[in-house]
This record gives C-alpha cells, sequence and structure tokens, in this order.
C-alpha cells in the first residue's frame, strides 16, 4: 500500500494557484473571496516538475497498453487475462487520479462547517473524501486483482508442485482485504480538524489527537516537501493520542506535542486553511465564537486580519 501511495503522489499537476480572483463563484456556490489572504513565506510557489510529468506519462501509456491487452484477450477468448489485465489498467487510473487530487489545490467550502462533539458545538475542516475514497478503491482493486488471481493460480495448477505464486498473491490479497475491514469497521476513516473553544482536536485516517489550548504555545507554516501548518505546544502539555489501528498508520502522529496539519488531506485552500487555523491559535481572544455560526462566516468571507 505504501509503494502505492508512494507512485500515486508523485504523479502532479499545476496546483490551482491560491490566490482566488474576487468575486468569482466557488464550488460551495458562493463569493469565494472577499480578502485576499498572503500565502505563507514557507511555501514555495506551486509549480510542476519534470519528474511529476515523467511519471504522469509513464502511467498513462502503461493504463493504454494494459486497456489494448485485455481488449486482445477478450476478442481472443482468454477470460482470465482480459479479466486482470482490466482490473490493473483501473489501478492504474486510480493511482493516477489519487496523485492529482493529493497534491492538487481544491476548495469545497462545505467541508468547513459546525458540528457537535461529544454534546460541545466545534468548527470542523473535514478531510477531502475523494482522497480517502480513492486509496479505498485502489486497495478493493488490489484486493481483487490479487485476492482473485490467487484462486485462479492455485486452481489451475493443482498438481504441480507447491503454489508459490499463488501464496504471494493470497497474502497481498489479504493484506489489502484487511484495510477494507479496517475501513468498514470506523478504524480507519475520513479524517477532520475540530476546533472548540476548548482545544483543537485531529482525527486523522488512523489516529486521534488533542491539545487544549491551555497547552497550545502558537503556530506556524513549514514547507517538508508540501505545506504544512503546525500547532506547536509546550513540553509538558496535556496531550491527547492514540492510533485507532495496529497495522494501517497510513498517518502518523508528531514525536512531540503538536498538531501537524498536511494540507494535501483536505479540500479546502491551503492558504485558507493555514490563516484559519493561526488566527484562533495565535490568539485566545478569538476563540470564543468557535462552534459558531460567526466563524463559518469569518471563513467564508477569508477574514483573518
Amino acid at each position: 500500500m505504501i509503494s502505492v501511495m508512494h507512485l500515486a503522489t508523485e504523479l502532479t499537476l499545476s496546483p490551482i494557484p491560491a490566490r482566488p480572483l474576487v468575486g468569482s463563484q466557488g464550488t460551495d456556490g458562493m463569493q469565494s473571496s472577499e480578502r485576499y489572504l498572503t500565502r505563507p513565506v514557507e511555501w514555495p510557489t506551486p509549480r510542476t516538475d519534470a519528474r511529476s510529468v515523467a511519471s504522469a506519462v509513464v502511467i498513462s501509456v502503461v493504463v493504454l497498453v494494459a486497456a489494448l491487452v485485455s481488449v486482445g484477450s477478450a476478442l481472443e477468448g482468454a477470460g482470465a487475462a482480459a479479466r486482470y489485465s482490466l482490473l490493473f489498467c483501473l489501478l492504474m487510473v486510480l493511482t493516477m487520479m489519487f496523485g492529482m487530487v493529493f497534491r492538487g489545490s481544491t476548495h469545497r467550502g462545505q467541508d468547513i462547517r459546525t458540528s457537535s462533539i461529544n454534546g460541545s458545538a466545534v468548527t470542523q475542516i473535514r478531510y477531502s473524501a475523494l482522497v480517502f475514497h480513492l486509496m479505498t478503491a485502489m486497495m478493493a482493486t488490489i484486493t481483487a486483482l490479487c485476492g482473485g488471481g490467487a484462486i485462479e493460480i492455485y486452481l489451475n495448477t493443482r498438481g504441480e508442485g507447491f503454489p508459490g505464486a499463488s501464496v504471494i498473491f493470497g497474502a497481498i490479497g489479504l493484506f489489502s482485504a484487511s484495510y477494507l475491514a479496517a475501513v468498514l469497521a470506523g478504524r480507519l476513516q475520513r479524517g477532520s480538524l475540530m476546533l472548540s473553544s476548548d482545544g483543537i482536536r485531529q482525527r486523522g485516517w488512523s489516529f486521534e489527537s488533542y491539545l487544549p489550548w491551555e497547552s497550545v504555545a502558537g503556530s506556524t507554516a513549514v514547507h517538508h516537501g508540501f505545506p504544512e501548518t503546525l500547532v506547536i505546544a509546550y513540553s509538558n502539555a496535556l496531550w491527547e493520542r492514540r492510533y485507532t489501528t495496529r497495522l494501517f498508520r497510513t498517518d502518523r502522529l508528531p514525536l512531540s506535542p503538536l498538531i501537524e496539519i498536511d494540507t494535501r488531506q483536505f479540500a479546502v485552500d491551503p492558504v485558507l486553511l493555514h490563516h484559519l487555523v493561526s488566527f484562533y491559535a495565535n490568539d485566545p481572544a478569538t476563540r470564543a465564537e468557535l462552534g459558531t455560526d460567526a466563524a463559518i462566516t469569518r471563513a467564508r468571507a477569508r477574514d483573518y486580519p
């Protein structure tokens, strides 16, 4: 799964510039901006690199070849070859889509909303549903590709010695199937960032983390190959955290007390997300509006002076 994610994130198209057009319509049907927000100086201007273009070209060629093999096999009556070539083609298409969505910049206003957690109102910024569901679809395709292949190899080679290939493909299929089981059980799920008057809580795909505001020292922007915002806590912070699954730690908790926000995981403009979080993390006087309509109105107006 990690190798598939690595390949997918190499497939990058030019992100949409962070600066919106004043008065233009956003995907949520409202005015996309009333205030220009400055991109953090720590984040370089997004651009397409040669490696990303080369990766996209290679995967496109692989998809074309797999599709042709599938069609040719079907015409020759080779049903198994047609099925698995088609599944491999689908996996490559999903991989390309994942990379484009994961590294591209999008904005969905409805992903910033007021919600309730344990009876308390919070301002919630949800992780991208499309990124999460694309990864789940990739794992489902791997399960069908490897699991089905293992069964067919075993049935076609019985009595011909140890079915090594069947065992290998079967192990990969079981591994990816266990990912799907974790999703169905809720141990892996689309995450969100939740800000309340009491603190900031992060539900990643595979972990939970919480810091009360009294433990927060402030926030800063960093760039470790991609734009991030860090909500930094004091060394003696009352930091609550836990993993929700043992096997698939698709995102990891930081080693020290902080909330690490990978902006690629959100269907929200990264610059808006940074200013939203920093506004409340750096100014205690503003936190009373969290969990109210005032916080949503501010986010829609991009009103973070």
